[in-house]
């Protein structure tokens, strides 16, 4: 089942202000036209606009986290990552404001292991409840705790 990323309206916000402050500032300075240092930097803002937008369009649509019979696959754009299901170790909640496959603060960290290397990924799936039930319906050694997925620990 894919599950969709919840969007705050605050990230949002913030991202439509990256985008409109340089493209605004690009289509004033173009039209005002008393200088021709302001008229390059105007055209300069606008390039910068359009590229964040292009930047912004490539790696953020679609986006959702697939669970599969072997993995969690994140699909951020055309970022891909397959996380296999055996090597999560934990899912939490966090709002960590680092860089992630989410349009929230309101995320869920992955913490997985890959051979001696723990990593983490950064999602925030529209249902959290849905999806930590889904991901432990996959492997039987994940366990629902609290709002939080566990590996059982082996004796």
């Amino acid at each position: 089942m894919k599950h969709y990323s919840k969007k705050d309206w605050r990230v949002l916000l913030l991202v439509w202000i990256a985008i409109l402050l340089p493209l605004a500032f690009g289509f004033i300075a173009i039209h005002i036209q008393t200088e021709a240092a302001l008229v390059i930097s105007g055209w300069i803002s606008l390039s910068v606009a359009l590229l964040l937008i292009i930047a912004l369009s490539t790696l953020s649509f679609p986006l959702y986290y697939e669970i599969e019979t072997t993995g969690l696959r994140i699909r951020s754009g055309l970022l891909r990552q397959e996380i296999p299901l055996a090597s999560i170790q934990a899912v939490f909640p966090t709002r960590n404001p680092l860089v992630a496959a989410a349009w929230s603060l309101d995320r869920l960290q992955v913490n997985y292991q890959l051979g001696k290397h723990s990593l983490c990924a950064l999602i925030a799936p529209r249902d959290t409840n849905s999806f930590l039930y889904e991901l432990a319906q996959h492997d039987s050694n994940l366990e629902i705790k609290s709002n939080a997925l566990m590996r059982r620990q082996s004796l």
